[in-house]
């Protein structure tokens, strides 16, 4: 059953605000993980995306700007690594491996991203008098003005054949350390300097260069150079004052001069305030058992970050105000803003900004489903979505993620469950071993599992209107019938080493899969022929996702790939990277854009040609996001729908927030699943309303011409087109040989009515408009046989019974005229004689 495709109905979801907290807690009690704040409802009663995947995490995303109601943060510099970063007024800039880039405080990008250092990496930014310097690899330096941009076109070259580690502006030069514990000063510009430098450690890196009190412009201060165990005093000259041992086995991982204090972060989790005049520290312990990796303020109290996630707030004076908290991730942050009240923190390894309140309280908590289980598929009905994952495990939620009943488990739960496919009547999942299961609308076992595909294990499930397309391992695969049996024979898709994705189109099934090194892909027929397996050479890797938009497919895949394809299966234009690089792992169209999913909870929307729409953002507590859906179902017959193209009965009534799928065909031409048509509900197929105009695009229901007694345009209130009734004349009246035909009437059903000719006798006349004549003036107006007599035609025979047109005084049982006697003078004597002869009878009697 073909899907009618129309044009989308583009109407948009009101967006959602991003929420945040600015409270605090100031309390000193031992260190134990916060609790966070509970995920607040994205658009109630509206549809959303449900994004699902390890660990049986759950997020929902709002329709207009793909993102959920709590942001918890935004992927930055296109997915490179970060190392550092550093703020100012209303900007931080990002650096990593020779790209620079500034966002704003909700880490939108303010500029693509830059390269920088001549693509040398970064390993530090600090900030200067106006803007910042970069420096990293080969000693090469670079200034940054105030936006963020290099000033200069090619970076300058202090400290050869080392990486630049640290630098501080002093109010009149910078101090560069090196990788190899050497220093040299340099001017604001960057245009004098010692290439050499002077050594400060011999053989040991300078971990971190600081001031000793805050630079005041055209006057010089003192450094302090950092190693991992010593400090050396630098004078505002550059010349280095020696040595001191800090603590022996000391290992210092970064060194900042922040709230009046030199604060240092060690790798045993401790934080301690420099004294500049005995080189001593004075330390608390921070984490346990986790290292610090950066020091951050609000302008009152001290943010550290430890380097397996964990955040805490100390004063200034590094004592801890609160216990430590955790990221989203166990990943190590790289540096922290605080703007807006809340704080952002990037994760360098992913590139990725995430965002907590002034308490470090995550701005929402999800609660795992699955029992914990990895999820991997989903799909939604009208009852809500299923999902299902690791260790056969499948449990339906409601349209806001939350559990609806108990998991079920198929099976003996010894196979994992890859995918979910909603038919409109039970769910299909189907997973490893060709382990199959049907699952009702109330999440329900129905029946027992099947085996499908003689084992193989099975990556996808796709439904037709009529039949489920699986498949998997191997390139097998084959359709499905509604009770799960297999219909025909099991293929293999030519050259084919494992197909992993599917999606019915309304005309056929778009069949994706590997060879082992690209991607590869085919069109499968309703009747389960497929066409021609077309390799896409430029596209490395597996394509685990497959949707159509009603105009074209779109493949993603390895390293965030997506490709277009035309209805036909045309590749149109090449590949790109919408993902920063993160595989992608399911795509959903809504009707009005796409939401890619992929690894570390990585999600983007893509407008309807697939372009991006801001960068990427994170869920799941960067947990990978296997799965994506529309939490209103594909229409199928009578379902709630998208857009036209995702009914496979009928029309989609009503558009992408009130949709419905019509419950039939409808494809009768004055049949309508509008209720402006029908007055029936809409997605209720029903005759339209008689009298109305069929709907727009209907055929053989136009309007003809009134002789031809064929349709009106209108409908019969029956479902069918109207002919014309008895009220349209399609004949004239006629007056031939004395016998007339009235004029001929439609019958209703488009044929004329012509009524039987009417003889006219005893009148031997008859006119077209007045029909048969009633009266006579002579013999020549009668036919034969009878004669004009006082204006009527009569028989000159006493026996005749001709009617006499027009007299009605004698009742005839029902006839239009009474029989009149013509008298006959030769027998009145007899008449006469008769009469006397009773009146002598009835005398003698007497």
């Amino acid at each position: 059953m073909a899907a009618k495709l129309h044009a989308f109905n583009l109407l948009l979801i009101l967006a959602t605000a991003l929420g945040c907290s600015d409270s605090n807690e100031p309390t000193t009690a031992p260190q134990t993980e916060t609790t966070a704040r509970a995920q607040a409802v994205v658009e109630p009663g509206e549809p959303n995306w449900l994004v699902a995947g390890q660990n049986g995490l759950v997020e929902m995303v709002g329709g207009a700007d793909g993102e959920p109601d709590a942001l918890t943060g935004r992927f930055v510099m296109d997915g490179l690594p970060i190392v550092s970063a550093s703020s100012a007024s209303d900007r931080w800039i990002v650096v990593g491996d020779g790209k620079i880039q500034a966002v704003d405080a909700d880490a939108l990008r303010i500029r693509e991203v830059r390269d920088a250092l001549g693509g040398n990496a970064i390993a530090t930014i600090q900030p200067g008098p106006v803007g910042w310097l970069i420096g990293g690899a080969s000693g090469e330096v670079q200034l940054l003005d105030a936006e963020g941009e290099p000033t200069q076109t090619v970076a300058s070259q202090l400290l050869q054949n080392d990486t630049i580690t640290g630098a501080a502006w002093n109010g009149n030069s910078w101090l560069l350390g090196s990788s190899s514990g050497r220093v040299t000063t340099a001017s604001a510009t960057l245009t004098t300097g010692s290439p050499n430098g002077v050594v400060a450690f011999s053989g040991t890196a300078v971990v971190d260069v600081v001031t000793g009190s805050a630079p005041v412009s055209g006057q010089s201060t003192d450094w302090f150079v950092f190693s991992s165990d010593s400090v050396v005093r630098v004078t505002g000259g550059g010349t280095p004052q020696g040595a001191t041992l800090i603590e022996a086995g000391l290992e210092i991982t970064t060194a900042k001069f922040i709230l009046s204090k030199v604060v240092l972060g060690s790798n045993d989790g401790r934080v301690g305030v420099f004294n500049p005049t005995n080189s001593s520290v004075t330390w608390n312990t921070v984490f346990t058992g986790e290292g610090v990796s950066a020091i951050e303020t609000d302008g009152t109290d001290l943010l550290v970050l430890g380097n397996s996630g964990s955040v805490r707030l100390l004063d200034n004076n590094a004592v801890p105000k609160a216990p430590a908290a955790s990221l989203a991730t166990d990943r190590t942050p790289a540096g922290a803003w605080f703007v807006n009240g809340r704080w952002l923190v990037v994760i360098g390894d992913v590139a990725f900004v995430e965002f907590i309140g002034a308490d470090l309280m995550p701005l929402r908590v999800l609660q795992p489903v699955l029992d914990g289980a990895d999820i991997r598929a989903s799909d939604a009905a009208d009852g809500g979505v299923l999902v299902a994952g690791a260790q056969g495990k499948v449990q339906l939620l409601d349209k806001l993620g939350s559990p609806l009943g108990a998991v079920q488990t198929i099976g003996t739960g010894n196979a994992d469950m890859n995918a979910v496919s909603w038919s409109g009547d039970n769910f299909l999942v189907v997973g490893d071993g060709g382990v199959a299961q049907l699952v009702g609308n109330d999440g329900a076992l129905v029946g027992t599992p099947l085996n499908l595909l003689d084992g193989s294990d099975l990556h996808f499930a796709a439904w037709s209107g009529e039949y489920w397309l699986v498949g998997g391992q191997g390139g097998k695969y084959a359709r499905i019938r509604t009770d799960g049996q297999v219909s025909g024979a099991v293929n293999t898709l030519a050259g084919a080493t494992s197909v992993d994705a599917a999606r019915f189109g309304g005309q056929a099934w778009m069949m994706a899969g590997t060879n082992g090194t690209n991607a590869l892909f085919a069109l499968v027929q309703p009747d389960g022929t497929t066409g021609n397996v077309t390799t896409l050479n430029s596209f490395e890797g597996t394509v685990n996702a497959v949707e159509f938009n009603g105009l074209e497919w779109l493949l993603g895949g390895t390293a965030g790939t997506i490709q277009r394809l035309s209805a036909e299966g045309q590749v149109v234009g090449t590949p790109s990277d919408v993902l920063n690089s993160y595989d992608i792992r399911d795509i959903y169209f809504n009707g009005v854009n796409y939401l890619v999913t992929g690894q570390f909870g990585a999600i983007r929307r893509l407008s309807a040609d697939a372009a991006g729409l801001r960068a990427p953002i994170a869920t799941l507590n960067l947990r990978d996001a296997n799965t994506t859906v529309w939490t209103r179902p594909r229409g199928f017959a009578g379902g709630i729908c998208l857009s036209n193209d995702r009914c496979y009965e009928g029309p989609c009534v009503g558009g992408v927030l009130e949709g419905k799928c019509c419950d039939s065909p409808c494809d009768r031409a004055c049949e309508s699943c509008f209720q402006q048509d029908t007055g029936e509900a809409d997605g209720v197929c029903a005759p339209v309303v008689a009298g109305k105009q069929p709907p727009s695009g209907a055929n053989g229901c136009a309007r003809a011409s009134e002789s031809t007694c064929g349709y009106t345009g209108a409908c019969d209130g029956q479902g069918e087109c109207q002919f014309y009734g008895a009220d349209i004349s399609c004949g004239e009246p006629a007056c031939v040989a004395g016998a007339f035909t009235a004029d001929a009437s439609c019958d209703g059903a488009g044929a004329c009515a012509i009524p039987a000719a009417v003889d006219c006798r005893p009148y031997a006349g008859c006119t077209p408009d007045g029909g048969c004549a009633t009266g006579c003036g002579s013999n020549s107006d009668c036919v034969s046989g009878f004669e004009c007599i006082d204006g009527a035609c009569v028989q000159p025979d006493d026996t005749t019974n001709e009617p006499k047109p027009g007299d009605t005084s004698e009742d005839d049982g029902g006839c239009c005229a009474t029989v009149t006697h013509r008298p006959n003078h030769k027998n009145l004597w007899l008449i006469a004689a008769l009469f006397s002869l009773g009146l002598v009878v009835r005398r003698i009697q007497r």
